[in-house]
């Protein structure tokens, strides 16, 4: 909210409250006075977006550097240096957070999270794991999760819903829409069973620290989830399927109204 509508809002309500007898005359001067001091204070968001761009800066120059001798290093020197950058990057974000300074710390830690993914297809090239690309995003999203809850941000949180809606989309059998035939076979993977806690943790974490990106997020993956198993039944051309998937709408329709609620 702008400043300026802030205080007009705050005028208001201030008197309205006054005429309703929870304040005071004095009151509601002393607390109009004390928003107008500090709406006219410098917030520090310049500084933190400042920090915020030379952390990110500083984080692409080093993974530049180690991507520019990439190939004359030994596979146990990429191993060491992505882990390097791994620590370098949640160990500043710590100590950025400790100091006060919340917008380099997010930016550190986006760049841990970001670099997670880098350092597991790292360890799987290295040690010659067959694996695909639901099996990278899963352990990642995983680790951004941990990493989101230990530095309470929300930029990872999103970057988790997104990470685990990848999952979904490549852990599906065949392609993510319309190229299987009746003859496909259900299964787990196909209906994106174990996608579901993945879903629920992102929306129940946003909610729970009232993030509207990471809650909005989680809506649409819902919204596509369904979307995907509805194509999905009238794909198949079967008719069970088809009420199963219609229910299952009218199901996910009826509690998410009654979240509304809550």
């Amino acid at each position: 909210m702008r400043d300026g509508a802030y205080l007009k809002r705050l005028s208001a309500d201030l008197a309205r409250w006054q005429e309703a007898g929870v304040l005071d005359a004095g009151q509601a001067a002393a607390a109009f006075a004390d928003a107008r001091n500090r709406t006219a204070r410098p917030s520090g968001a310049f500084a933190n977006v400042a920090a915020a761009l030379g952390a990110v800066l500083f984080g692409l120059g080093v993974i530049t550097f180690i991507g520019a001798n990439w190939d004359l290093l030994p596979k146990l020197a990429r191993l060491g240096a992505i882990i390097f950058v791994l620590w370098l990057a949640f160990g500043g974000a710590l100590l950025a957070f400790r100091r006060h300074n919340p917008g380099m710390g997010h930016a550190l830690a986006l760049i841990g999270a970001l670099s997670m993914g880098g350092a597991i297809a790292l360890v799987g090239q290295t040690y010659h794991i067959e694996g695909s690309a639901a099996g990278l995003m899963f352990p990642w999203a995983i680790g951004v999760a941990l990493a989101a809850i230990v530095y309470s941000s929300h930029a990872l949180l999103i970057l988790y819903v997104i990470l685990a809606f990848l999952y979904f989309a490549f852990d599906r059998p065949g392609g993510f829409f319309l190229d299987r035939g009746p003859s496909t076979t259900p299964s787990p993977e196909l209906f994106g069973l174990y996608y579901l806690p993945l879903l629920a943790f992102g929306a129940w974490l946003g909610r729970r620290w009232d993030s509207g990106a990471a809650m909005h997020l989680s809506g649409l993956s819902a919204l596509l989830w369904l979307a995907v198993l509805f194509v999905d039944s009238v794909w198949l051309g079967q008719q069970r399927e088809f009420i199963a998937a219609g229910l299952m709408l009218a199901a996910a329709g009826a509690v998410a109204t009654g979240a509304s609620e809550y």
